[in-house]
């Protein structure tokens, strides 16, 4: 799919139009396994419900041994968009990526609600709960490692914020110690809109500063923003704590992209106050928002970003 194409139908179409248009992440996940059935990692379809119903991991793993690592992947999509064949092909990759290395890996990906019928902090309470159903299968957090994109970038940062200052609303998590890592791949900090970036990338970017002031109005309540909902409106010693919550963080922007000069900020104000977490902050070159997606939609054989993840996710598995 060309970027043009997400860009137009993400600002032309209403989120309720678009879930009509687009598959469910259900049904997204079916098709995608059994196309996946007889490759060269055998692939079971595994879905597992949680009490309310509504709230699913489905999973990506070898049917061929037990994983020793979990990585915990909330999708992207403004959150009015489902999950999508090219974030199942970058876990995909994501394993066969590790795998290759001697690591035992699977992947959960969370469905959650969708806005704007569902609104803060519904999505936050989901991953919060997801994270804590991998605790009580008796996953040591030292090999839990959570992220996602854009949108599932923020719920990440949300979750993190969750375990460091638990929301007052959310049922805190029993955790024995930090999680092994976070990925963070162009995440959505902040509703300002008055960068550099905002202005230069408005015209070349997938997303669009109209797109981005909808997804706010359907997914935050009228009141402030907190920290758990929007990275940047916390105060800076929020993230003082980091360490508390997991030991590595791989942050990634694209030099094209809106969000570019939110997430280089953001990059410093976590390598001032994370308190012995170590960050690398990567930005793509070239790139726009969300690169490594993009590149999955067109199923392109070159795929940088993924590979400076693989390589980060590799020395966090060693």
């Amino acid at each position: 799919m060309h970027i043009a194409v997400v860009r137009t139908m993400l600002t032309c179409l209403t989120p309720r139009q678009i879930v009509q248009v687009l598959p469910g992440t259900q049904d997204t996940y079916s098709r995608w396994v059994r196309r996946k059935q007889g490759s060269t990692m055998m692939i079971a379809p595994e879905s597992t419900v949680f009490a309310d119903g509504i709230t699913r991991l489905h999973w990506i793993k070898d049917v061929s041994g037990s994983p020793k690592s979990i990585v915990l992947f909330f999708h992207g999509g403004g959150y009015n968009a489902p999950l999508s064949d090219g974030h199942l092909d970058w876990c995909y990759n994501m394993f066969l990526g590790t795998k290759s290395q001697g690591n035992h890996v699977a992947v959960a990906l969370l469905q959650y609600v969708l806005t704007p019928e569902n609104r803060y902090p519904a999505q936050l309470r989901q991953a919060r709960d997801a994270l804590q159903y991998l605790l009580d299968l008796n996953f040591d957090p030292a090999n839990i490692i959570i992220g996602g994109d854009s949108a599932g970038g923020n719920l990440a940062l949300g979750l993190l914020s969750h375990i460091m200052h638990p929301h007052p609303s959310i049922e805190s998590l029993n955790m024995a110690g930090p999680l092994r890592g976070a990925f963070l791949v162009s995440p959505w900090l902040t509703n300002d809109a008055s960068t550099r970036s905002f202005r230069d990338k408005a015209d070349i970017d997938m997303l669009s500063p109209a797109l981005i002031r909808r997804s706010a109005e359907d997914y935050l309540p009228e009141t402030s923003p907190e920290g758990w909902a929007l990275a940047m409106a916390a105060p800076k010693d929020w993230w003082t704590d980091l360490r508390t919550a997991v030991e590595e963080v791989y942050l990634t922007v694209g030099e094209h992209e809106l969000f570019r000069d939110h997430v280089v900020e953001f990059s410093e104000t976590l390598k001032r106050h994370q308190g012995g977490t170590n960050v690398r902050f990567e930005v793509g070159r070239g790139e726009a928002h969300d690169h490594i997606l993009t590149l999955h939609f067109r199923r392109t054989a070159v795929d940088p970003p993924l590979e400076r993840m693989l390589d980060w996710l590799r020395c966090v598995l060693k």
